[in-house]
């Protein structure tokens, strides 16, 4: 199908004929400045490709349907499942709608930086191999005639069965949302135009056999909301798609169209839901003296999940013992989002966020956790009248949600409680569990080492045949997709990033199948937990049941597994990043190799310091340092871990000045 240079022209003049400097591919999509409409361009591309590859869904769709289905009648039960969106009508021709997603956000960046993520059709991370894709559209956008090659080159690498197009038996759908950025309404329309330019390109000759046009290839726009609820949104979408049939066509644009919003609240009802279930399966009781004791001030950063908190806080309070406080929820001051508050300002700098309410001196720790802009990390922390007093951060939620998921997958676990050892016993009845906990090369030492303890232990008990748990330490690339692609292949995958990004992932087979073999308040557990991306909000909510029913303080929590080693982390400008080659997954510098050798010297003559000093040495190897080029730009990171803060700056330091010798700055 030509893409002629006249239609793209009208979509163009209004922008710049250069492409932005500063554009930032990562591994969940593209990031930028949006000052003087700067990301506008980007964003049209970025819709370009989610049109793209929701046609390439659709058509994957189709053909799966064929195999299965007569494209011609259907029986009345053989039509697909309808919710209280979609009307049942005669037998007739089946339509199914297939959807991917579009968020509009710069996460925890500054206010005047904007992004796009993209989502795939379960929910979770798209192939990178779209994003690189939208890159390369951007870098065609700066004409009308560049751009149309590009678009047709695309259509013959994606999407070359013109007559599967004409076939389709499922209809691309790309929905889009965005966050509190006061960039980011207009950009999320140039992202819908840049859908709507690819989906009516293809499918506006579409007919159904009756000779309807098929004018439900679209892309809706949800509104304001966050990453996480978009993730949930278009998994739901998908997972309870709406058939529909010929005879319905001419009444279902109003509900399609309302279906989106619907499922957002569905989302946010889910939460409240889910949680109290949990709470029931885990017999806590007296939920109005649990919000008492269970008080939470939430730093919500300024951004979008304040309004979907402040929401939630009341019936959280009343149904689940858990009582909220919001702080930092200026989401209308667009300027102030992310400005030293939120998970990233917290974690990294180990500081309370502005505008903290004051704790009096001599009065006990405030319980405190921090979203980021778009509430798709969390982290917890205790406040003193000082400050942070203690950071409980990705590593530590990880290791709190392992032992929770273990817990009831084993029913010799110490720690459970009499009323949930017949839950618990539930999970011995199934042969085997396949667990994993995915990290990257900035996990804790001190974390890893735990998790790498509790392996030993299965793996012993597995050998006397006391369980069979089967649990997998995983350590892959840096980026969240990466750490979701391993923890799908498991029954159970848990990933995290200390910066409070994670969840945990029940496969859709243990769910749709197998589902009656999981304890009670697993299957709760994965009703909680978002099963497409990290949800900061989810993930509290989790973490405060968790903590009742164990009857733990964040004290509590914090001294129950290991003692984090102390860390530093620096960034040092290079004439050029290439230059800097690693691999197993950033653990090792391969390119200078002198470089690795300067790292392995220094780590040793630390090493041999530490042992002249003390000989009753912790297990943890005790000293450790990541060096890994930035993705974007041509800075080199520099993470150094050490039993205090000043030795790990200090070994830091000795490795930039590496740096600075054999590549220059």
């Amino acid at each position: 199908m030509d893409w002629e240079a006249h239609q793209l022209a009208r979509y163009l003049p209004s922008w710049s004929d250069t492409v932005p400097e500063d554009l930032q591919c990562g591994a969940a999509g593209l990031r930028g400045s949006a000052r003087d409409h700067a990301f506008d361009k980007a964003a049209f591309c970025c819709g370009l490709a989610a049109g793209f590859l929701a046609l390439r869904h659709a058509l994957d769709g189709s053909k799966r349907a064929s195999t299965t289905e007569a494209r011609s009648t259907l029986p009345a039960n053989k039509v697909g499942h309808h919710d209280d969106l979609g009307a049942p009508g005669l037998s007739a021709s089946v339509f199914r709608t297939v959807a991917v997603g579009l968020m509009i956000t710069a996460s925890h960046n500054p206010p005047h930086e904007n992004g796009v993520k993209f989502i795939d059709t379960n929910g979770g991370m798209a192939d990178p191999t779209w994003i690189h894709l939208a890159v390369r559209l951007v870098r065609a956008s700066a004409g009308p005639d560049s751009l149309a090659t590009v678009l047709e080159q695309v259509h013959r690498e994606k999407i070359s069965e013109a007559r599967d197009i004409r076939d389709a038996l499922c209809i691309p759908v790309v929905l889009l949302g965005y966050d509190s950025r006061s960039s980011s309404p207009h950009l999320a329309s140039n992202a819908q135009e840049g859908a709507r330019v690819v989906l009516s390109h293809y499918l506006r000759a579409t007919r159904c056999s009756g000779g309807e046009t098929l004018a439900f290839a679209d892309a809706l726009l949800l509104g304001m909301t966050t990453t996480p609820a978009m993730h949930a949104v278009v998994r739901a979408w998908n997972e309870s798609p709406v058939d529909m049939r010929e005879s319905d066509l001419s009444n279902f644009r109003d509900a399609f169209e309302r279906r989106p919003l619907f499922l957002l609240n569905r989302y946010k009802s889910s939460l409240v839901e889910a949680t109290r279930a949990l709470s029931e399966a885990l017999h806590l009781a007296d939920v109005e003296h649990r919000a008492l004791m269970d008080h939470w001030v939430v730093d919500c950063a300024n951004g979008v999940g304040a309004p979907l908190l402040c929401e939630l806080a009341s019936a959280l309070r009343t149904q689940c013992g858990i009582q909220i406080v919001c702080c930092n929820q200026e989401t209308a001051q667009t300027e102030l989002l992310n400005v030293q508050c939120g998970a990233d300002w917290v974690q990294k700098g180990n500081r309370l966020p502005q505008r903290w309410p004051q704790t009096p001196a001599g009065k006990p720790e405030r319980q405190g956790a921090s979203l980021d802009g778009d509430a798709d990390r969390l982290v917890c922390f205790l406040a003193d009248a000082q400050g942070v007093a203690m950071l409980l951060d990705g590593d530590q939620t990880a290791t709190l949600f392992l032992d929770f998921v273990l817990g009831f997958l084993h029913p010799e676990h110490a720690y459970l409680s009499q009323n949930t050892c017949a839950e618990a016993a539930a999970g011995a009845a199934r042969k085997s569990w396949r667990v994993a906990l995915v990290h990257t090369v900035y996990a804790n030492g001190a974390a890893v080492a735990y998790w790498r303890k509790r392996q030993r232990e299965l793996e012993s008990q597995r050998a006397h045949h006391a369980c069979d748990i089967e649990l997998q330490i995983i350590c892959t690339w840096t980026g969240v997709v990466h750490l979701e692609k391993e923890a799908r292949r498991f029954d159970i995958g848990l990933y995290f990033e200390p910066n409070g990004h994670g969840t945990i992932l029940f496969s859709d087979a243990l769910l749709k199948s197998h589902a009656s073999t999981l304890p009670l308040p697993l299957r709760c557990c994965a009703r909680v937990a978002n099963q497409g991306v990290g949800d900061g909000i989810a993930n509290l909510l989790l973490i405060a049941t968790i903590l009742q029913w164990k009857r733990w303080s964040l004290v509590d929590w914090a001294t129950a597994y290991y003692t984090p080693l102390a860390s530093v982390y620096l960034v040092e400008r290079v004439s050029d990043r290439h230059q800097i080659v690693t691999s197993d997954y950033d653990q090792r510098v391969v390119e200078p190799p002198e470089l690795q050798r300067s790292i392995d010297r220094i780590v040793a003559s630390y090493r041999s310091a530490r042992e002249s000093v003390s000989a009753n040495e912790s297990a943890v190897a005790g000293a450790r340092i990541v060096v890994r080029p930035s993705g974007t730009e041509d800075v080199v990171r520099v993470y150094a871990e050490a039993h205090t803060e000043a030795d790990a700056s200090s070994l830091a330091r000795c490795v930039v000045n590496e740096i600075r010798r054999l590549l220059g700055s």
